[in-house]
C-alpha cells in the first residue's frame, strides 16, 4: 500500500515538472514602449535600448550589413515590443537596430550587452557618410580579443554633439533570449562595474571558504555527505563563474571551446552529486527506499547531456532544461517526505534547496527564453547558491548533533540495561 502511494506521488511530481516546463512554452513578447530615437543628454547615466530597439531575425545566418540597411530588409525589422520570443535553445542570429541622437557635448559612450554567453557579435554604425564596422567580438573569441576587458560585452562608440546615428548589432546565440542592452555614460559604467566586482568578490570569497571548511570536515569525520556536498557546491560555483563571464575573464581566457560547454557540463555534474548528497544526507535508504532506483534514473537522465555537448550543444541544453527541472522538483519532494517521516536534518535542506531552486530556475529559464530576461536573472542563482551554502552547512552540523544525541541515547539505554 505504501509503495503504491509513493509511486503515485512520484508520478505526480514527474507530471508537475512537465507541466511546469510546458507552462512557459507559449511565445512571449519582448517588452518595450515603442519609442523612436534614443536621446542622450548631459545628465544621462544609462539608458535602456529596448524601447527604441528593432529586431530582424536571420535564422539562416546569411544576411550582411549591406543587406539589412537596404530598403528591402529595413522594413522587415520588428519593434522589440512586437517581437515574439521562441522558447528553448536553438541556432539563430539576430540583427538589432537602434537610432541615437546626441543632445549633449559628450562624444564618447558605451554600449553594454549584459550577457556573457553570446557567441558572435558585430557592431556597426550607419549615417549619411556610410557604414562603419566598430567592433567584432563574442565568446567564440579569446577573451584577450576584447578591447574593453569586461565579463560582459562592452563596445565604445562615438557620436558628434547634436548628431544622429543608427547602430546595428549582429548577435549569434543559442537561444532567443534578449538580455539587457544599455547605453552608458563612461564614468557611470565604471562606477557600476566596481560595485558589481565587489559584490562578486564577496560571494566568490565566502563560497570557496565554505567548500574548504567542509572538505576538512570530510577528512576528519569521514562522512560521505560532506564529500558529495563539496563536489556539488564546487560544480555549482564553476557553473556560476561561467554563466556570469568571470570564469572566462580570469580562469580560462584562452579556451573558448571549453567556455562554450563548461556551464551545462558542470550544471549536470552538480545535479548528479546533489542526488548522491540527498541519498546520503537524508538517509533515504532508511526513510524512502523507493528513491534509490529513481535517483539512478535521474543520474542517467542528467548524464545523457554530457555526450550530446560534443555532438549537438542545442540538443544537450534542451535535455538539460528538462532533466534539471525534474531533478530539482523530485529532490524537494523527497526532502519533504523524509521530514514527515522523522528525518530532522531535512529542515535546513528544504529551506536551502527551495531558495536555490527558485534562483537556478530564474537564471536557466531566462537564458533559454522561458522567462523574460532581466538583470536580476543573472544574479538569482548566485545569490540563492550563497544562501544555500550557508543553510546546508548548518544542516550538516545539525545532523552531526543529531547523530551524537542518538549515540548518547543508545549508550545510556545500554548502560541502564
Amino acid at each position: 500500500m505504501m509503495k503504491g502511494s509513493l509511486s503515485k506521488s512520484f508520478k505526480g511530481v514527474f507530471f508537475f515538472s512537465l507541466v511546469f516546463l510546458l507552462s512557459f512554452s507559449l511565445h512571449h513578447k519582448v517588452k518595450g514602449s515603442a519609442e523612436t530615437a534614443i536621446t542622450l543628454h548631459a545628465t544621462t547615466k544609462d539608458i535602456n535600448v529596448y524601447p527604441s530597439l528593432f529586431i530582424l531575425e536571420d535564422s539562416k545566418k546569411t544576411l550582411t550589413i549591406d543587406d539589412v540597411v537596404s530598403p528591402e530588409h529595413a522594413k522587415q525589422f520588428i519593434h522589440s515590443d512586437q517581437f515574439e520570443q521562441q522558447n528553448g535553445f536553438f541556432e539563430t542570429a539576430k540583427w538589432f537596430r537602434f537610432e541615437v541622437h546626441n543632445a549633449s557635448e559628450q562624444e564618447e559612450w558605451l554600449v553594454e550587452l549584459a550577457y556573457s554567453l553570446v557567441e558572435y557579435i558585430q557592431f556597426y554604425s550607419h549615417d549619411e557618410s556610410g557604414i562603419v564596422e566598430l567592433e567584432k567580438g563574442g565568446s567564440a573569441y579569446d577573451f584577450d580579443h576584447r578591447k574593453i576587458k569586461h565579463r560582459n560585452f562592452i563596445f565604445n562608440f562615438e557620436i558628434d554633439p547634436y548628431a544622429t546615428k543608427t547602430f546595428y548589432l549582429l548577435v549569434h546565440a543559442q537561444g532567443d533570449a534578449h538580455p539587457p542592452l544599455n547605453i552608458w555614460n563612461v564614468q557611470k559604467f565604471h562606477e557600476k562595474s566596481q560595485i558589481e566586482f565587489i559584490l562578486s568578490g564577496i560571494f566568490y570569497g565566502i563560497a570557496p571558504i565554505m567548500v574548504i571548511y567542509n572538505l576538512f570536515l570530510f577528512f576528519s569525520l569521514r562522512m560521505r555527505s560532506y564529500l558529495y556536498y563539496v563536489l556539488a557546491i564546487t560544480c555549482a560555483i564553476i557553473t556560476n563563474l561561467q554563466n556570469n563571464g568571470l570564469g572566462y575573464q580570469y580562469i580560462w581566457p584562452h579556451s573558448p571551446e571549453w567556455n562554450n560547454i563548461s556551464n551545462p557540463l558542470f550544471l549536470v555534474l552538480s545535479c548528479i552529486f546533489i542526488l548522491l548528497f540527498v541519498r546520503s544526507f537524508l538517509d533515504t535508504d532508511r526513510y524512502l527506499p523507493t528513491f534509490k532506483p529513481i535517483s539512478y534514473g535521474l543520474m542517467l537522465l542528467n548524464g545523457i547531456v554530457i555526450p550530446f555537448l560534443f555532438i549537438k550543444k542545442t540538443i544537450a541544453i534542451n535535455i538539460m532544461l528538462v532533466s534539471t527541472a525534474i531533478t530539482f522538483v523530485i529532490i524537494l519532494t523527497v526532502a519533504v517526505i523524509c521530514l514527515l517521516r522523522g528525518a530532522r536534518q531535512a529542515r535546513f535542506f528544504i529551506a536551502g534547496w527551495s531558495i536555490y531552486l527558485i534562483g537556478i530556475i530564474i537564471t536557466i529559464f531566462s537564458t533559454g527564453g522561458l522567462f523574460p530576461y532581466i538583470s536580476l536573472a543573472e544574479y538569482a542563482a548566485q545569490i540563492a547558491l550563497g544562501i544555500e551554502v550557508v543553510l546546508l552547512s548548518l544542516a550538516l552540523a545539525d545532523k552531526i548533533n543529531l547523530m551524537r544525541a542518538e549515540k548518547q541515547m543508545a549508550e545510556k539505554k545500554l548502560s541502564e540495561s
